[in-house]
């Protein structure tokens, strides 16, 4: 796996089959932005839901995120397999609230490239 520097003209490469989620609950990435192609298998689950969209302050999608998760009332959408989803992360540079996701809980072998800015 390459490791992303400090400079926005670079990116970080992970390409890797999984058996299981690599990431089963459910968080936002602390990059700029994050692309996430499953080149086999199913496609990530992201949060739809406009309530916690409306916040900026991390430690509030934090808690959020723990909340929900125990009450599974999250509007969870899910990409179709093949599919490429980008994702805005934390360090998103106009400061928006980041996409919350996770991989899917899955029954097969999944193969996932991940590109992420620096």
């Amino acid at each position: 796996m390459l490791r992303p520097r400090k400079h926005s003209d670079e990116v970080g490469v992970r390409i890797r089959s999984q058996d299981r989620p690599m990431c089963p609950k459910f968080h936002f990435d602390r990059v700029p932005v994050r692309l996430i192609h499953s080149l086999h298998g199913e496609g990530s689950e992201w949060v739809d839901n406009p309530l916690v969209l409306q916040t900026e302050n991390l430690a509030k999608i934090d808690s959020w995120i723990k909340k929900a998760e125990e009450d599974q009332n999250l509007g969870i959408k899910q990409a179709p397999p093949g599919s490429v989803v980008i994702m805005k992360g934390a360090n998103w540079k106009e400061n928006a609230p980041p996409v919350i996701h996770r991989s899917p809980h899955q029954d097969q072998p999944r193969v996932v490239l991940t590109l992420d800015q620096a």
